[in-house]
């Protein structure tokens, strides 16, 4: 079985609530959030999913939009094209066994007064079926060719342009068990 949905959509906000920051004169960083801005967006959807050979299933999903920011109090404006995509893959090796992974990009994103770059993540995985089906244990490695994820944060002020580099640590194992309890039942009206 597949799927595939593409979705477009226009997005006015007045009034839209965004940071904005300035330097004082004794050289601290003031930021405050306010509805300073009007944000226009004309984006796309996309999600596919399928099955293969009744052991392997995919899914992707990814977003592409322009971004129009524009404070008339604040006398600023910024816009930008930005996209994200995600994949998620699993493969059944045998009755109760799998391989999962997923893997996610995030380009820039925009605001008011400037950007953040884009980052990525991914993780790969081991799950295995217990209790006739009712729970789960995984094992997943997270990251674990990257030490971490870097983001260069680039904003203009009226009085200074600030650049920062954050470093977050991505890099991990995780050990899980979860169990499924109760029954769900759905039915028509």
């Amino acid at each position: 079985k597949s799927a595939l949905n593409i979705s477009a959509f226009y997005r006015i906000t007045n009034n839209a609530i965004e940071s904005y920051a300035t330097v004082g004169t004794d050289g601290v960083n003031r930021s405050q959030f306010g509805n300073f801005a009007r944000n226009n967006t004309l984006g796309l959807n996309l999600f596919g999913s399928t099955r293969l050979f009744n052991r392997w299933m995919i899914n992707l999903n990814g977003n592409l939009y322009h971004l129009d920011l524009k404070s008339t109090s604040l006398q600023i404006h910024n816009e930008g094209w930005q996209y994200d995509m995600h994949l998620y893959s699993s493969f059944q090796i045998k009755q109760g066994f799998s391989v999962e992974g997923f893997v996610m990009y995030r380009d820039k994103q925009i605001s008011l007064q400037g950007y953040q770059t884009g980052w990525f993540y991914y993780m790969l995985g081991l799950k295995k079926s217990v209790l006739k089906g009712k729970a789960d244990i995984s094992l997943v490695a997270e990251n674990f060719l990257s030490p971490d994820i870097k983001v260069v944060s680039n904003f203009q002020y009226n009085n200074t342009d600030y650049d920062m580099t954050t470093h977050y640590r991505a890099r991990g194992i995780r050990l899980s068990f979860s169990y499924r309890f109760g029954k769900m039942k759905f039915s028509g009206p």
